[in-house]
């Protein structure tokens, strides 16, 4: 292999990171590497680290196109970055407290000698045994389970379900997971609301990983409302136990400090504190409470004089009671044999959310009862993640901070978004060389040469959305995979690790909050959809669904609900040519989008119904219009112009004919494709605004990578101060600029 994969791991922390594990997607060209290929992942010292490895996908030949390496790291604060590299055809190296999984008839344990996982495969108690460090943290015969508290206050238990499923999702000695599937049952046997909990193990780590999802597949095509949905763990803990919580202001100056509560405690995440009218507030982060301020302290004494209770002033508000009663999201409990941690992640961001300490039971609250009713749409569905450790005896109060920074928490008040604290850099040039994820055609990376340029074309990373169904929401009607195929595009080519984070929120958001996994009508069931009110109340159609970027978030995390998401979007666009091929060709972007996520998902499956129905489009689509009418023009498009051939959307249709010519390169295909940039280029070349698809630049690209004719570019001259102006379109320049690039065409100093 010419280029040695490698990648370069960031700590983004100020804490020591002992054994910390990583899993993420390393691409191989083709022909290199196959599933049973050794890998082994080394240090900057050459020294192999624990690893193990699972093919994602594959190149048309069979070998490893994406593979995900789950591997351990160890940081330590301030240190430089550390690169790590691949070594193919070495055994990797053994985790020294590996994760072993026995399976029996009626259950499934995981252990790695620190902990040990049981789950039954009937119904009851959603975790029967757990044990970390020799202590018992959850008995056999608990009542750990998932309630779900519904109109009218009737109960449904995820424990009642006679038909629960577990099944092994992933094992290997550096990590396993345990996926269990089921629904809601109540006393009369009525069910509502689906749920999957993976349950995670790594090797030489002591905590557990527990991801909760509910998936609305209810007949009800209006959606259900629920009261609340909680977790409890019914842990081993003795009846009389101390709470710890970091307390964000204290006393005259107002510090932060560790507070043990010994109580009942309500943990609460929300917009305000008037904790019984929860307020959506999407561009707000949630924050973290107690609900009985007497629980930390008592007495005017311990407040600073002007934010005592007495004082009626609007001066320094977010200090004042509300400011004293503020927390950090994590908690800790001890009963003095047993100390436990745990936290809801991303709570901040996925408001309203609590976790109360009722005695020895655990619950976390997903959508709280205090809060307003829930509306679940049908076919929506949407994760939490929850991570437990524990030590025997009674553990230090700083421990319980520790714990917490460990899985990635940024703090009160941050408006980061909360990722993971090691960040994990790629190498640009060994992405090109791959040719993956469209990474050898993009402009590379270079502040130093085009700082001006760099500025203008950045994904800033900000995220516009808070709240259970909010969070991650890019908005803007999903257009034109602005917000997660671009982000995960600036992510690989300028090795902004926040970025990753960034994708992780959207990626999730669109494959759950504007995914449809269940519906009735087979035009709407698996679609991607636009975004409209509650995210999927609006209309569904193919033109606005995009699989690239959860494609590429895939390739990079191996996340299976996106996988599934992406997989469904591919079949819900083969029922629309099956059952409305009239609305795929009534015009350019009804044709072009869904025929190129075809041609995408052929790529990603390799499964030939994709490639054939792709070729339908454009035969039906595109080029018997271009026949007809001498281009992709219709006489009805996109609600304009009734009765006059207008041409709406051929962006699309050109895009799609390039994406699969790629895996198809038909000379037919290619001739009408270079018919239609002719039509274009008659036209509009450029506009005097930041519209891509104006400019044509993506189009001219294609065809000059089609034919090697330089020509192409010279024609879209007068357009080209316009791009570096004002910037283009995120997801349609990067091509472009890379020609400009490679002819000395781009002078920074005109840039913006």
């Amino acid at each position: 292999m010419a280029v040695k994969p490698t990648i370069t791991l960031k700590n983004r922390t100020n804490l020591d990171h002992p054994d910390h594990p990583i899993s993420r997607g390393i691409p191989f060209p083709a022909g290199t590497v196959s599933e049973d290929t050794h890998l082994s992942m080394l240090d900057d010292k050459g020294e192999a680290v624990p690893c193990a490895t699972r093919a994602l996908t594959t190149w048309k030949d069979g070998s490893v196109q994406w593979m995900l390496v789950d591997f351990l790291t160890s940081m330590v604060p301030r240190a430089a970055d550390v690169t790590y590299s691949v070594a193919v055809g070495q055994i990797p190296a053994a985790p020294g407290n590996p994760v072993v999984l026995k399976e029996s008839n009626d259950a499934i344990m995981l252990d790695n000698g620190i902990t040990t996982l049981v789950v039954r495969k009937s119904g009851g108690a959603l975790i029967d045994q757990l044990t970390v460090h020799g202590r018992p943290v959850i008995a056999s015969g608990s009542q750990s389970d998932i309630v779900l508290t519904a109109e009218g206050q009737k109960l449904f238990r995820a424990s009642a379900d006679p038909n629960r499923r577990v099944v092994i999702e992933n094992a290997n000695p550096v990590r396993a997971t345990l996926k269990v599937t089921g629904t809601h049952v109540a006393g009369d046997d009525a069910t509502l609301l689906d749920y999957e909990v993976r349950l995670r193990l790594w090797a030489n780590n002591s905590y557990i990983e527990i991801d909760h999802t509910f998936i609305n597949r209810e007949e009800n095509p209006a959606g259900i409302t629920i009261r609340g949905l909680r977790m409890d763990l019914d842990s081993s803990l003795g009846r009389d136990v101390t709470t710890i919580v970091r307390q964000v202001r204290h006393g005259e100056h107002p510090f932060p400090r560790l507070a043990e509560i010994c109580e009942n405690v309500d943990h609460v995440t929300t917009t305000n504190d008037d904790f019984d009218n929860y307020t959506e507030r999407s561009n707000h982060l949630g924050t973290t409470m107690i609900r009985n301020l007497s629980s930390l302290e008592k007495g005017d004494v311990y407040y600073s004089h002007y934010n005592s209770p007495f004082f009626q002033t609007t001066f320094r508000g977010e200090m004042r009671v509300g400011g004293y009663r503020t927390v950090f999201p994590h908690i800790g409990v001890t009963d003095g044999d047993t100390t436990l941690t745990t936290v809801i992640l991303k709570s901040a961001h996925m408001h309203p959310k609590g976790i109360s300490v009722d005695r020895n039971i655990i619950s976390y609250h997903i959508w709280p009862e205090w809060a307003k009713t829930l509306l679940i749409n049908q076919g929506q569905s949407r994760t939490h993640e929850i991570r437990l450790d524990g030590r025997a005896g009674r553990m230090p109060n700083d421990w319980v901070d520790q714990a917490y920074l460990q899985w990635g928490g940024p703090g009160v008040g941050s408006s980061a978004v909360e990722g993971d604290p090691i960040g994990l850099v790629y190498d640009h040039t060994y992405l090109a060389k791959c040719e993956v994820l469209e990474q050898q055609h993009v402009l590379p990376f270079m502040p130093d040469r085009y700082p001006r340029l760099e500025r203008l074309i950045r994904c800033t990373g900000n995220l516009p959305g808070n709240g259970i169904f909010n969070y991650g929401d890019g908005g803007g009607n999903n257009e034109d995979d602005r917000h997660v195929w671009w982000t995960a595009c600036d992510y690989l080519r300028t090795g902004n690790s926040k970025l990753y984070d960034l994708l992780k929120a959207t990626a999730v958001h669109y494959a759950e909050t504007d995914h449809i996994r269940y519906s009735q009508n087979p035009l709407r069931h698996g679609a991607l959809m636009p975004h409209s009110q509650n995210h999927v109340e609006g209309p569904h159609y193919p033109s606005h669904q995009w699989v690239e970027g959860l494609i590429a978030y895939y390739c990079l995390s191996g996340n299976e609900r996106v996988k599934e998401a992406v997989l469904m979007c591919g079949e819900n666009i083969l029922q629309w040519v099956d059952r409305a091929m009239h609305h795929i060709t009534c015009d350019g972007r009804e044709t072009g989008i869904p025929c190129m996520n075809l041609a995408l998902l052929y790529r990603f499956t390799h499964e030939e119904k994709y490639l054939k129905t792709a070729r339908r489009i454009i035969e039906e689509g595109m080029i018997k219009k271009i026949d007809e009418t001498g281009g992709i023009l219709e006489s009805h498009p996109h609600g304009t112009n009734f009765g006059k051939p207008t041409a709406y959307g051929s962006y699309a249709s050109w895009d799609a004919m390039l994406r699969y010519l790629e895996d198809d390169p038909d000379p037919k295909v290619k001739e009408y494709m270079l018919k239609e940039f002719e039509l274009s280029l008659k036209g509009v070349v450029y506009a005097g605004t930041d519209d891509g698809r104006a400019h044509n630049f993506y189009a001219v690209w294609g065809a000059h990578r089609m034919t090697g004719d330089d020509s192409w570019i010279e024609r879209m001259k007068p357009g080209i101060s316009i791009l570096l102006k004002l910037g283009g379109h995120q997801v349609r320049r990067l091509h472009f600029l890379k020609l400009l690039h490679e002819r000395g065409m781009i002078n920074d100093d005109t840039v913006g």
